[in-house]
């Protein structure tokens, strides 16, 4: 069994707090919920009709047994629903692990045929179901050494968003969202950033800058930004592709160079080309 405690909520003055309830029971080791339990999201809470929402997550950690037994009890958890979250929510999934390390992954569809369906109403007005806008987005500087030492690039972007506010704090208390990620030529090596500071403006129209850093010795070429994430308040998102993010006039890639310090070629007096050993005709 599952349950939502209220049933019926309004965020359109501040976030609220609810309670998700489940009844579990394992015939012999007993059910288990913590942060290793082997399920990565416990719970998933998934927004009607809107696509481009990311869902509300639990832990095993967040779950606390309140009475019976782990062979059969019941757990619960609280949870944080933001502002402006208006619209019916459910149950997308849940992850139940035993104490010998049985685990089932149980789908909406699953949880309906089983009479597991829980909706929690929010009646905000207004409702937030727009994600936000890129409006600005630089690299700097577009062309790194790593020869000698790690090296950090510094990302500033602008974004807009129309209710809740560009956000890229935590959710649920202690999880955040990749923001941005970069993939070497050769697709074997990544360099992540996350949580963008404020510089400007305010979470409806703001610039951001994050600090992702190259290893020394990374590997040489064109890296390009293959992960770009924008997140309201609320969790409504939009990815932008690197063909997006062109055709938008923005920057999606980043030069490495590793210097060999051997020459690439000479050029007599009668003229003529030499191209860079790690980037061919790119680099002449």
């Amino acid at each position: 069994g599952a349950s939502f405690s209220p049933s019926t909520i309004n965020t359109s003055a501040g976030p609220q707090t609810i309670t998700v309830s489940l009844q579990v029971a394992d015939s012999q080791s007993g059910a288990v919920f913590s942060n290793s339990d082997g399920c990565v999201i416990d719970v998933n809470l998934s927004r009607a009709g809107a696509s481009a929402t990311q869902p509300l997550l639990l832990w095993g950690g967040n779950f606390t047994l309140v009475s019976g037994t782990a062979q059969n009890g019941l757990w619960r958890a609280t949870l944080t629903v933001p502002q402006y979250s208006g619209g019916n929510w459910s149950l997308s999934s849940v992850c139940l692990s035993d104490a010998a390390t049985n685990r089932v992954n149980l789908t909406s569809a699953q949880l309906t045929a089983m009479g597991i369906n829980p909706v929690l109403t929010d009646s905000s007005t207004p409702a937030d179901t727009t994600p936000p806008a890129l409006t600005g987005l630089s690299i700097a500087p577009p062309v790194v050494d790593t020869s000698s030492s790690s090296q950090k690039v510094t990302v500033t972007l602008s974004a807009s968003d129309d209710i809740s506010g560009v956000y890229f704090g935590l959710f649920n208390s202690y999880y955040t969202y990749l923001q941005a990620e970069f993939q070497s030529p050769s697709g074997n090596q990544y360099v992540a950033a996350y949580s963008p500071v404020p510089i400007a403006g305010t979470p409806l129209a703001g610039t951001w800058q994050l600090t992702a850093t190259w290893p020394q010795y990374s590997e040489q070429g064109t890296w390009t930004l293959t992960y770009f994430l924008l997140l309201d308040a609320v969790g409504n998102y939009a990815y932008y592709s690197p063909a997006q993010l062109t055709a938008l006039g923005f920057p999606s890639t980043i030069v490495i160079t590793k210097p060999s310090l051997t020459p690439d070629g000479t050029i007599g007096p009668s003229g003529g080309t030499v191209d860079d050993n790690a980037f061919g005709t790119r680099a002449s």
